[in-house]
């Protein structure tokens, strides 16, 4: 069945056609198509003020257009503004949920979609593409298929994609993944992501690292921007000069990983700070004292001038030729540039010292620094300085004699896992007539359903198998667990019975004692007063020593006894425990 939207257009939006307003932060903002009703804001903005409860729920970051905001104004008015900030979370948390309420509560059989990109850094007159995020690319198919009947799964990409990974691809490829799937391209707009516009004009003014933030709102940096940034970072304050070979080639190599990394990568920048911060620490030492030649220029507005004798101390600091007399100013763009190229460049040129053959391996490191530095450069100037950072860097003929600096997409169409999504009826059209009969076509597919039914049916019995089992260990663990218990149950019993019988055996010890000596001292007394008695005593105390004498015997006797049976508990005890012990 010959494809429908083949022809079919996307409409295109670049950086250099709207412009910013009511811009407060790095995701909430408005941009505004001048002369026209084209405008596009995140759904950010309208759930910042809810940024404590966005724990509780998915939020996705998406481009909305002018007609979206249209709803969300008249959803508003419709159930009041308290309502309605009640349902914003599940509203317009993602675009995902936004699809089904504008499917819910307007008549419109077809939504536009706005999907972000990333500009090309000479505005796609260098034959380079704008790129856009592939897990934004695969939700907007898998909305659109399910809009029309034929959802495709979380895994239709195959290996060319998997889900988490921060990865960019060309327009060039999105539009190719679109007419495999047949989709009217004329559904999407492409929008160059403004939260990366404002991404460059703080890393063009304040030298920020250019951050990109992700579906969760998390801020993420190009390959070429973690060179940058581990650049400015880790070799900029430093005199190599005084650092050995081994720190010089660690800190390399750390910083060259990400510039051999594929095209379209893209890196947490909360990953990167931590990376940096334990590379400085392992190398304390090149650290301890930082000596960066760009301080005193931090805070300086970059279109602002400097004098001509600032940039020259500073070049003479660095080694870098200084400029002509006769260019009175510099501008602090220019020579923020200048002092990282060559610092640069002596860093690179140690690492080639030490190894010949690092000088072929760095040409991507020094590819991922020029084009993480054009975006400092002011947009008229970067062709210019892009042929000099080339020329400084030693490139020559490597890249010139290539289509400038574009970075080399791998093709994710060559995935073997791709498949072109097609109901039975497409596949059974498609076909070849001379190859089969419509018999025999769909015999074959029954026959082939059937062992496929047959193979899960055998699975499932044998699952349900293990499973009985399954149950029947658990059956005779909780009897085992029953009887431990009772056991249990029965030596803290005993415990507390044998508790109470030591209480009571201090108790009957403590009164015999007691009594004892109170015996003792009476009968000790009757003897010293008989003893003192001139004459012989009477008949009545005679009788009373043998009484105490009895009494004496009697309580000895039933101590004795108290003792033995004292003893006879705790052997039982004692039995008890091993018996549970063994058990």
């Amino acid at each position: 069945m010959a494809a429908k939207f083949t022809e079919s257009k996307w409409k295109r939006v670049t950086v250099s056609e709207y412009n910013l307003q009511r811009r407060t932060d790095w995701c909430s903002w408005v941009a505004e198509v001048p002369g026209t009703a084209y405008l596009y804001s995140p759904n950010y903005g309208l759930i910042s003020e809810l940024s404590h409860k966005i724990g509780d729920h998915e939020i996705r970051y998406f481009l909305m257009d002018a007609a979206d905001m249209v709803l969300v104004n008249g959803l508003q008015a419709e159930m009041g503004l308290e309502n309605w900030k009640n349902v914003q979370l599940e509203t317009v948390g993602s675009l995902r949920l936004w699809s089904e309420a504008v499917f819910k509560h307007t008549e419109t059989e077809k939504k536009n979609f706005v999907i972000r990109s990333i500009p090309p850094i000479i505005k796609e007159k260098d034959g380079e593409e704008a790129t856009v995020f592939m897990d934004e690319v695969v939700e907007i198919i898998q909305l659109l298929t399910k809009r029309r009947g034929q959802p495709v799964g979380n895994d239709f990409l195959g290996t060319a994609w998997r889900h988490g990974e921060l990865k960019a691809i060309p327009l060039s490829q999105f539009k190719t993944i679109l007419e495999l799937y047949d989709i009217d391209k004329s559904c999407i707009t492409i929008v160059d992501d403004p939260a990366h516009a404002v991404g460059v004009d703080f890393l063009f003014g304040k030298e920020d690292p250019l951050k990109v933030p992700t579906d969760d709102f998390k801020g993420i940096l190009s390959t070429e921007h973690v060179v940058l940034t581990m650049v400015k970072s880790l070799v900029c304050p430093v005199n190599w000069r005084t650092a050995t070979v081994i720190e010089r080639q660690d800190i390399y190599e750390e910083i060259n990983r990400y510039a051999l990394m594929d095209a379209g990568t893209y890196i947490p920048y909360d990953n990167v700070v931590y990376e940096i911060k334990k590379i400085k620490k392992e190398h304390e030492r090149l650290y301890s004292k930082e000596d960066d030649p760009l301080l005193t220029l931090r805070d300086r507005p970059p279109l602002s001038p400097i004098s001509v004798k600032h940039y020259n101390k500073i070049a003479s600091a660095i080694g870098m030729p200084p400029v002509s007399v006769s260019r009175n100013k510099c501008s602090v763009w220019y020579t923020r540039m200048n002092v990282t190229i060559r610092i640069s460049d002596q860093f690179l040129s140690y690492i080639a010292q030490a190894n010949s053959q690092n000088f072929n391996t760095s040409l991507d490191f020094k590819q991922a620094l020029i084009r993480g530095l054009l975006w400092m450069v002011p947009n008229t100037n970067r062709v210019k300085v892009k042929l000099d950072s080339i020329r400084t860097l030693g490139m020559r003929a490597n890249v010139l004699n290539t289509p400038s600096l574009i970075p080399k997409y791998s093709d994710i169409m060559t995935s073997s896992q791709i498949e072109r999504f097609e109901t039975p009826m497409e596949k059974f059209l498609n076909d070849s007539e001379a190859d089969c009969s419509n018999c025999n076509k769909f015999a074959k597919m029954e026959n082939e359903l059937q062992k496929k039914l047959e193979i899960s049916r055998i699975k499932l019995e044998e699952k349900a198998k293990d499973v009985d089992a399954l149950l029947l260990l658990i059956m005779a663990q909780d009897k085992e667990f029953e009887k431990l218990n009772k056991i249990i149950s029965d030596m803290e019993f005993q415990d507390a019975l044998n508790l109470k019988v030591e209480g009571i055996e201090r108790s009957a010890h403590e009164t015999y004692k007691q009594e004892n000596e109170q015996l003792n001292l009476k009968r000790d007394k009757l003897k010293y007063e008989l003893s003192r008695v001139a004459v012989s005593p009477t008949e009545e105390l005679l009788a009373e020593i043998p009484l105490l004498d009895e009494r004496i015997e009697d309580l000895e006797f039933c101590n004795e006894q108290l003792i033995h049976r004292a003893e006879h508990q705790r052997d039982f005890l004692n039995k008890l425990k091993r018996t549970n012990e063994a058990a």
